[in-house]
């Protein structure tokens, strides 16, 4: 309904954690991308899947992985039997359409390459925020000041949140919120996730469906828009919380 869909709209926005997509980062470009996708495959528009796919891996390398759960998506919408003996699925126009994905990010990689004389310039740079590959768990409290621990309480509690609603939602809905997940987290460090966090919709889709029906809505608008006031000041400090 125009009703609910208006508020679970202003409920994103307005959530404190949005306040991310209305400053000079990539959360609001990613996950306009993102969405535009899920809805292109939702309403059969090739032409526009393609387009924001590969915008969406220019706008983050890590947009390269979504080419999974838009796989799983694509197998869903169009019912493709999983196994038939013939793997009729990749006769598919919208499943070798995703290649633009892995064909963009090559590019990438090679004007990376002209430019620099290093493929992989913008995962290196990660170094300088201390960052390393490990396993996405051991990244949780390895810094000790009371910022990093806290997000990383925030990241258990999404974890865990995660896994309670996993029946909730389709199979690609849960392989986008894992790798949007574990794939920052594997980099060694809390750092940003909470700005990393405010863009995996279908987490935020799921608890504000239900918010949007509550007879306390005009409450917790007014409750978000004092905690983005609050989160402001942080990100004005610099704190790592907002980074």
């Amino acid at each position: 309904a125009p009703k609910t869909a208006y508020r679970i709209g202003c409920l994103y926005l307005l959530f404190p954690l949005s306040l991310h997509c209305f400053f000079n980062y990539t959360e609001a470009l990613f996950l306009s991308f993102m969405c535009l996708s899920f809805a292109a495959i939702i309403e059969k528009r090739l032409g526009l899947l393609m387009l924001s796919a590969a915008c969406l891996v220019l706008c983050r390398p890590n947009g390269l992985f979504l080419f999974f759960p838009f796989l799983l998506l694509i197998v869903e919408q169009q019912q493709l039997p999983w196994y038939t003996g013939k793997w009729t699925w990749l006769k598919q126009s919208w499943i070798w359409a995703l290649g633009v994905m892995p064909l963009v990010f090559a590019a990438w990689l090679l004007f990376q390459w002209y430019l620099v004389g290093d493929a992989l310039a913008f995962s290196h740079a990660q170094a300088a925020w201390n960052k390393q590959f490990m396993f996405p768990l051991l990244a949780l409290f390895r810094q000790g000041f009371w910022d990093y621990q806290l997000v990383s309480c925030y990241c258990v509690a999404i974890i865990l949140y995660a896994l309670w609603i996993r029946k909730q939602l389709p199979l690609s809905s849960n392989v986008l919120v894992w790798i949007n997940l574990l794939l920052p987290l594997s980099a060694g460090s809390v750092v940003s996730m909470m700005r990393y966090s405010s863009v995996i919709f279908p987490l935020h889709l799921y608890w504000q469906n239900k918010l949007s029906q509550s007879n306390y809505f005009a409450i917790f608008i007014g409750l978000f828009v004092l905690l983005q006031i609050v989160l402001l000041k942080f990100w004005l400090e610099g704190q790592a919380i907002m980074y």
